[in-house]
């Protein structure tokens, strides 16, 4: 088979996938291949001081978060061969199914003509979420049994 079609989303060439009727499938008898991955990358440093009655926190947060799914699905084609392009006689004749019993898928293969065809364009995408965040507060002790708070925080994602 010449200039076979190939979707652009498998960068690789494989085998095309071909069911013959009556027959196990040639070549190609699994999809050519998923895989994903999820990878998250976290850095947060901070940053405490004392003094007196003010106890001071700041710090930084950065998180990348990255998902990548591939799926190769049928990007090279599969085939489908039936006894249709070599029956005899194409319909059911009022004397009974007539038709049925007649032609070969193995002759259509050899024609070089598939009842069915097709080629997966399967998206494989890859996404991320980065994030990150600053903030700083304050822990003011006013007297042994009270301490005001204060904070603030800026977050992007």
């Amino acid at each position: 088979m010449t200039r076979m079609p190939h979707a652009p989303t498998n960068p690789q060439a494989t085998a095309p996938r071909f069911d013959v009727g009556g027959f196990t499938q040639l070549f190609a008898l699994s999809s050519a291949g998923e895989w994903s991955t999820h990878n998250q990358w976290n850095f947060t440093p901070s940053l405490n001081l004392t003094r007196g009655r003010h106890s001071i926190r700041t710090g930084f947060e950065f998180n990348y978060v990255a998902n990548a799914i591939g799926n190769r699905s049928w990007a090279s084609g599969t085939f489908s061969f039936n006894q249709n392009w070599t029956r005899q006689l194409s319909d059911i004749s009022a004397a009974g199914a007539a038709g049925t019993f007649d032609g070969s898928s193995v002759a259509s293969i050899l024609l070089g003509y598939p009842a069915s065809g097709q080629v997966d364009w399967a998206d494989n995408p890859y996404r991320t979420r980065p994030y990150w965040g600053l903030y700083v507060q304050d822990d003011w002790k006013l007297t042994p049994m009270l301490t005001l708070n204060l904070g603030l925080r800026y977050d992007v994602q």
